[in-house]
């Protein structure tokens, strides 16, 4: 069994690399490791040959203020052996700034490989006829590699080499080897994987930020995520009210104010305020009031009328601007805080406490 750990996001360290365990996962042995600032963010074997084998090895760590996703020791890695030995792939790959990459491999055509790579020239669908040995940029389209660092999804048809899968915000298919895409349907955006049955290539589960959807069709209808309960809540809050409500903001959808007890009216929830990051928190004594906050916009929502006021505080948005240049650097989630001993005093953090 091989793993490819990234280690911890926030900080260099040297649990960064490749692992591989020869007695079902008692004891682990590192085979690849680049720094302690770089990790591995994928692999695959060669099929038909499972002593081949190909790593991704991303420079990616996450700061409060930024994200660095690239450097110029990322970059693709080959081993021949099982993973005693590794080399580095050039032959027509980017060889400056590499940042997050995923490979594909159909079983149909196992010398070719596929490459999706985020990199400063150069990013884009790269595609291998020889192994890894020699490399073609088949596609630059910004679309295919976009926010690279939380996406570069990557899957290609097990019997149809030429059938390639990219996801990100979007889902896109390619039949052609890459060389052209479609934009296809699916239930929910974000998408982060796909897995489709050797043995049929018309059954596949794609996985996004709404759950994992079924396809019998090739990806031209897909089954409803409306029977998963895989709401991802950030943090919750509660009121002081019988039956009390819990208000939670959830990843990649609204918020939501839901009753701990059936009201008897035929309403199994509401939607809060603002957006997906949260938080959201009622007033304390007034709970038809609740304060929200959304990637650093701070809101203000009336449940009684559904008016809702919504702005940055310092009139100025964390998106666009650099770190540099913000007067006040909210996070995505920004801590809010109702004070429990004045339920019209709210607290808002940047690299500051706002009242």
């Amino acid at each position: 069994v091989y793993v490819a750990a990234q280690g911890n996001p926030f900080v260099p360290n040297v649990e960064r690399g490749v692992y591989r365990t020869r007695d079902g996962g008692r004891s682990w042995q590192k085979i690849l490791y680049v720094s302690d600032s770089t990790g591995a963010t994928d692999l695959e074997l060669q099929p038909g040959h499972p002593g081949v084998i190909f790593a991704a090895m991303w420079h990616g760590q996450r700061m409060p203020w930024t994200i660095v996703s690239g450097a110029y020791e990322g970059g693709i890695y080959k081993s021949s052996d099982g993973g005693d030995s590794w080399v580095k792939l050039g032959g027509g790959l980017p060889d400056q700034l590499f940042g997050r990459s995923n490979v594909a491999i159909s079983r149909a055509m196992p010398n070719r490989i596929y490459a999706l790579i985020e990199a400063k020239p150069g990013g884009g669908l790269y595609r291998s006829e020889d192994s890894g040995a020699t490399w073609t940029l088949v596609n630059a389209s910004p679309s295919l590699w976009t926010r690279p660092f939380y996406y570069t999804t990557l899957g290609v048809d097990p019997n149809d080499p030429d059938v390639v899968y990219v996801g990100d915000e979007g889902w896109f298919k390619s039949t052609d080897g890459g060389k052209t895409f479609r934009s296809e349907p699916v239930p929910h955006g974000d998408n982060h994987d796909l897995w489709i049955n050797p043995e049929n290539s018309d059954a596949m589960i794609q996985a996004n930020d709404g759950g994992a959807n079924v396809s019998l069709d090739g990806g031209r209808t897909w089954s409803s995520q409306l029977n998963q309960p895989t709401a991802e809540i950030y943090q919750v809050a509660v009121d002081s009210q019988y039956p009390y409500r819990v208000y939670g903001a959830q990843q990649d959808d609204n918020t939501l104010i839901v009753p701990s007890l059936p009201l008897g009216n035929g309403q199994e929830w509401r939607e809060g305020p603002v957006c997906e990051t949260g938080p959201i928190i009622p007033n304390t004594i007034d709970p038809d009031t609740v304060y929200g906050s959304c990637k650093g916009q701070f809101s203000r929502l009336n449940l009684k009328t559904a008016n809702e006021q919504q702005y940055w505080v310092g009139a100025q948005s964390l998106y666009g601007n650099g770190g540099a240049d913000l007067l006040y650097r909210f996070q995505r989630v920004s801590p809010l805080e109702v004070s429990p001993y004045d339920p019209n005093t709210v607290y808002y953090g940047s690299q500051y406490v706002h009242r």
